[in-house]
């Protein structure tokens, strides 16, 4: 979904403290199934913790998929819970869509996780090619990209010990690896390296959306949290929509105490 980015008024500064203690690469979800297939030249296939190959670089179409013994690779048993793949290019095809880094696949409660490891600025690239239009003025992408850094930086602190640290849909940010990236995007993430935003000296709270619907609102309305750089505010947009959704009597009685 392409966003508008709606942000008040906090200053952008290079964030040099946290920032540095965290690992300059982000784990990116990309998908849980039970089988994943993925295409590219010279992949390699790697153990996690020995960082050993366990198959030889093979050219085209990997099959992953498991049974009870753990993973297979083109239907073949390597009893394995997690593996890595990667080639020297690092860069790895999903789906039609085309992902740099390397990729990790982790079998656990009976689905494979797809994660995608890479490099911090490299996913921002991706995100601010999935969020906003390529036709956008440079100012407007690298302002996407500065709340994108901030949002993922959040993300990564609070994450860290889970299997990934964000997904690639709208639950976190859209990312559709970076077929996409245009030299505009590229310009924006790289003349913005390092910066995010915040207030008193803390990460903010990033959100952005797709449309205002006319006047946004205040954060302690939505989430029972004052935040001084998230108030209601009028905005603006060429593209007027309608919404409407549907709620039960007996929902909307229940959320009006009744």
């Amino acid at each position: 979904m392409k966003r508008l980015l709606l942000l008040s008024f906090p200053l952008i500064y290079p964030f040099l403290t946290e920032a540095q203690a965290l690992p300059p690469f982000i784990r990116i979800l990309l998908k849980t199934s039970s089988s994943i297939i993925i295409t590219g030249n010279e992949l390699e296939v790697i153990d996690p913790f020995s960082y050993s190959p366990i198959i030889s670089p093979l050219q085209g179409r990997l099959k992953i998929s498991f049974n009870e013994s753990g993973i297979l690779l083109n239907e073949k048993p390597i009893l394995k819970t997690y593996i890595i793949v990667k080639n020297k290019k690092n860069i790895i095809e999903v789906d039609g869509k085309v992902y740099p880094g390397k990729m990790e696949i982790i079998l656990r409660e009976g689905h494979l996780y797809l994660i995608n490891d890479i490099d911090l600025e490299r996913y921002i690239t991706g995100v601010v090619a999935s969020e906003t239009p390529s036709g956008w003025p440079v100012e407007a992408l690298k302002a996407q990209a500065v709340a994108a850094r901030t949002y993922a930086y959040k993300l990564l602190r609070k994450n860290r010990d889970s299997i990934y640290d964000l997904t690639s849909t709208h639950i976190h940010q859209v990312y559709n690896g970076i077929q996409n990236t245009s030299p505009n995007v590229l310009l924006a993430v790289e003349s913005t390296k390092g910066e995010v935003l915040t207030y008193k000296g803390e990460l903010i709270e990033p959100y952005y959306h797709s449309h205002c619907g006319g006047k946004t609102e205040s954060s302690f309305f939505i989430w029972g949290k004052e935040l001084p750089y998230l108030q209601s505010v009028r905005c603006f947009h060429s593209e007027k929509r309608k919404w409407e959704t549907r709620i039960s009597k007996k929902k909307m009685a229940s959320k009006l105490g009744f």
